[in-house]
């Protein structure tokens, strides 16, 4: 319930912001991993756009930085 909370304040931030948040599961990291076994809400792929998540062919999409930002301070301004 938590993580599904989580993720429609995040959705409706990127909305604001400019761009659809999908919900599909990306693989995860390890970060996310350890905070799901402990019961935290986790989010995972609300970085920067790109493409191979977790593999040796990972890269990021430069023209996102900015909008990946402006939802990582929104989040943090509204869970703190």
């Amino acid at each position: 319930p938590g993580t599904m909370q989580l993720y429609e304040l995040a959705r409706g931030l990127s909305a604001r912001i400019g761009f659809d948040l999908s919900q599909a599961s990306a693989g995860g990291g390890s970060d996310g991993n350890f905070t799901g076994a402990m019961g935290v809400p986790t989010l995972d792929s609300i970085g920067v756009r790109g493409k191979g998540l977790h593999t040796l062919d990972e890269h990021i999409r430069i023209d996102s930085l900015a909008e990946r930002a402006r939802l990582a301070a929104g989040l943090l301004t509204r869970i703190s």
